[in-house]
């Protein structure tokens, strides 16, 4: 297969598990009892207590592998922009290899009372995916010219914003019992959504690129 379907295939995918995962994650919610989309963490369905845990865990895993690829396809796709695109691939990958593979072989344990090994990698990995994927925007948005594509670059700036915002506003559930606290899955989701908004977004100019480099042929 040539670099170009290839690249065009990583981005459909692309596209495909960032729309199943928001779909997957509230159906997953709803199986477990108790369970909170506005007040619990993501992480918390692939916890040893809940019923879909390992469903859970396998999906991130799966959902890592597939993020790892699209980063390699973006930079194949856009080498030639020389070393922001290895960094913009660099940074989508360890998304991947934090928040999706990391969350799913590494579960969030709080029954005991403290937090065990398993835990404390868990966050570790996740933070490092998440500070990864809020920088991913100010990269992506250099390896598109700002003369070509004014709102493309706009566009990047907004969804860095805002995803600075709602992981602040996520963190706030280790600041004590307040009201933001009160909306910890939340602030969590529009992060996601917000992320995946702009893979969505990437993975079609992606695809574009492909089209019209091959109609210039």
């Amino acid at each position: 297969m040539s670099k170009k379907p290839l690249v065009i295939m990583l981005s459909i995918l692309c596209i495909t598990v960032c729309v199943a995962d928001l779909i997957g994650l509230y159906l997953m919610g709803r199986e477990f009892p108790g369970y909170s989309q506005a007040s619990d963490t993501i992480s918390l369905l692939g916890s040893p207590v809940s019923p879909v845990s390992n469903i859970a865990s396998a999906w991130w895993i799966m959902l890592g592998i597939v993020f790892i690829a699209f980063a390699a396809g973006f930079y194949a796709e856009f080498r030639d922009k020389g070393r922001v695109a290895l960094t913009a691939g660099i940074l989508i990958a360890v998304y991947g290899l934090g928040e999706g593979m990391g969350s799913g072989l590494f579960k969030v344990d709080h029954s005991g009372g403290t937090m065990t090994i398993a835990t404390i990698i868990h966050d570790a990995v996740g933070g490092i995916g998440i500070i990864a994927v809020l920088i991913v925007p100010l990269v992506v948005r250099r390896v598109f010219r700002r003369e070509e594509h004014p709102s493309f670059y706009f566009f990047s700036g907004v969804i860095f914003y805002i995803g600075i915002l709602s992981s602040i506003l996520f963190l706030t559930r280790y600041t004590g019992g307040n009201i933001l606290h009160q909306y910890t899955g939340i602030w969590q989701r529009i992060t996601l959504v917000n992320t995946y908004i702009y893979f969505v977004v990437v993975s079609i100019m992606m695809i574009r690129s492909d089209i019209q480099g091959a109609n210039s042929r």
